[in-house]
C-alpha cells in the first residue's frame, strides 16, 4: 500500500484504445497487470490518457503518448507541472521522478503505476469501460 492519499489522483481523460497498439504485436506494453478482488486483471494504458496528481502541493499532469526515444510502438510518458516539463520517457516513473526532482531539488523516487492510479478501482473501472476484449497472458509474461 502506498503512503499517499488516493484522493489526489484524478483521471482527466481516459484516452482511447488503438487497435494496432492494444491488440497488435506490441500489445503487452499497452496493458498493465493489476489485482482486483484477488484476481489478476489487465488494464489498458490508453493513448491520450491524462492523469492529474498533487504531490508536495504541486499539480503534475501525466499524459500517455505513442512512442519514446527507444521504441515508437510502446507507450511514452510525458509529465508537466506548471512551466516545467519532462522529456517523453519509456516509463511513467522516469518522467514523474525526473520532473519532481527537478522542481524540488531532491532524490525522491516515485512509482509510476501507483501515481497513474492503476491501484485505484474507480480509475481501473473507467479505463476498462468500453473494453470488449481483454488479452490474457501466461503468468511468466505478466509484468
Amino acid at each position: 500500500m502506498s503512503k499517499r492519499s488516493k484522493t489526489n489522483i484524478i483521471l482527466l481523460s481516459s484516452g482511447t484504445l488503438v487497435y494496432n497498439l492494444h491488440y497488435g504485436p506490441f500489445f503487452r506494453y499497452w496493458w498493465y497487470s493489476t489485482t482486483i478482488e484477488n484476481k489478476i486483471q489487465l488494464v489498458p494504458i490508453r493513448l491520450g490518457m491524462t492523469i492529474s496528481i498533487f504531490l508536495n502541493g504541486q499539480e503534475f499532469i501525466i499524459r500517455i503518448v505513442q512512442g519514446h526515444s527507444n521504441h515508437l510502438q510502446q507507450p511514452g510518458y510525458y509529465c508537466q507541472a506548471g512551466k516545467f516539463s519532462s522529456n517523453i520517457e519509456e516509463s511513467c516513473s522516469a518522467a514523474l521522478t525526473s520532473l519532481y526532482q527537478q522542481i524540488f531539488q531532491n532524490n525522491r523516487k516515485l512509482s509510476g503505476p501507483l501515481e497513474l492510479g492503476l491501484d485505484d478501482e474507480n480509475i481501473i473501472n473507467q479505463l476498462l469501460d468500453g473494453v470488449l476484449f481483454q488479452p490474457f497472458l501466461k503468468k511468466h509474461f505478466i509484468r
